[in-house]
């Protein structure tokens, strides 16, 4: 499959469909689209992460992040991608590890507006530390990949703060987004 081909054909094939004369444009459109879905599935890539997904379960099932982070980092894998994982896991913001960890435990059955709105906090919280602006400039100002975050390790970052990245700046009915998802 080749994404740009196949969308340049799927385009001149919407373009070229006489709409007046298709009885149910619903069911037309949708068996296009299968179409294509079923084309991209016969050329997909053989799959890298479904062999691990039970291994990195194991180690995603415990109720503290500096488990899961140890266990992950003793996954044994051979697998570029895997120790890139690994890698960014050991260099990256604790903060963000801590928020990410929180997501995913405690944030998980949010709606999609919901979801918004707590980016928006956690965004604006988050400026507050000053570890996007040091990923910034690690990464791409000085471009030395040498962030010098407020906390070296995940151990170190207090709940207190963590907890502060996830207090709202706004009672809820003044969110900029409180109306989102509302009709």
């Amino acid at each position: 499959m080749n994404a740009p081909t196949d969308k340049q054909k799927l385009l001149h094939q919407l373009q070229q469909s006489d709409w007046n004369s298709i009885e149910d444009s619903y069911d037309y459109l949708t068996e296009v689209l299968t179409e294509l879905a079923d084309n991209a599935n016969i050329a997909k890539p053989a799959a890298h992460l479904l062999p691990l997904i039970p291994d990195i379960q194991r180690a995603c099932a415990f109720d503290t992040l500096e488990e899961v982070f140890d266990n992950i980092q003793a996954l044994p894998c051979h697998e570029q991608w895997m120790q890139t994982a690994q890698r960014n896991l050991m260099d990256g913001s604790p903060i963000t590890a801590h928020i990410c960890f929180r997501q995913l435990k405690q944030y998980h059955h949010l709606s999609l507006a919901d979801c918004f709105r707590l980016e928006l906090i956690l965004g604006l919280r988050s400026v507050e530390y000053g570890e996007f602006q040091e990923g910034v400039r690690a990464r791409l100002v000085d471009k030395d990949g040498m962030p010098h975050w407020v906390y070296a390790h995940i151990s170190q970052v207090p709940k207190s703060v963590v907890d502060n990245l996830f207090t709202s700046l706004w009672r809820e009915q003044e969110h900029p987004l409180a109306m989102l998802g509302h009709h």
